[in-house]
């Protein structure tokens, strides 16, 4: 499980499957990979609470950012699926949805 503290932050889950949760509102701008390593790593984020958004960085931006259809406002049990582009043509290494489910 990862806690989200604070309005916005990076976050590092230890495994590819992982539960996230914020006390109060807060967004999550990016995510460090769980291996450091591997080309097309793919995880799966489970929304807690409705107090957490994935923000959408688009294609360009820093390092591990999220490029999403639109940003994420996370309710109980909706899931987001990315997958992690670690060289993208233009750019730095970033997230790309998958697929969403919104419970």
């Amino acid at each position: 499980n990862v806690a989200v503290v604070g309005a916005s932050q990076n976050i590092n889950p230890s495994t590819n499957y992982f539960e996230a949760s914020a006390g109060a509102a807060a967004d999550i701008l990016t995510i460090t990979p769980p291996s450091q390593t591997a080309d097309a790593e793919v995880i799966i984020l489970v929304c807690v609470d409705s107090n957490l958004t994935i923000t959408d960085s688009g294609a360009g931006g820093a390092a591990n950012t999220i490029n999403l259809t639109a940003a994420f406002a996370c309710t109980a049990d909706d899931t987001l699926t990315l997958v992690f582009n670690p060289s993208p043509a233009a750019g730095n290494a970033r997230w790309s949805e998958v697929a969403r489910a919104v419970q």
